[in-house]
């Protein structure tokens, strides 16, 4: 469903948006947490809490990484000929 008919490294830029979507969302709940609870929290849970994103969030994000870099890719690269194989 999600082949175009590329190599089969076309979807390393799916695997960027997954690595980038997984440390962006650990330093934003680690951020959060640090200026709401500020002192109040210990830095092992932040660190466990960001840790735990950052192992979790690619293993759930990467059905919607691959659909998102081959959106981006239908945008600036429009179905040719071939790439849709029968």
């Amino acid at each position: 469903m999600f082949e175009r008919g590329e190599a089969h490294d076309f979807f390393i830029g799916a695997y960027l948006i997954n690595l980038v979507v997984a440390e962006l969302s650990a330093v934003l709940v680690a951020a959060v947490m640090w200026i709401t609870l500020g002192s109040r929290v210990s830095f092992n849970v932040l660190w466990g809490a960001s840790m735990l994103l950052a192992v979790i969030m690619p293993i759930i994000f990467y059905p919607f990484s691959r659909g998102l870099w081959l959106a981006f890719d239908l945008y600036f690269r429009p179905s040719e000929r071939g790439d849709v194989q029968e």
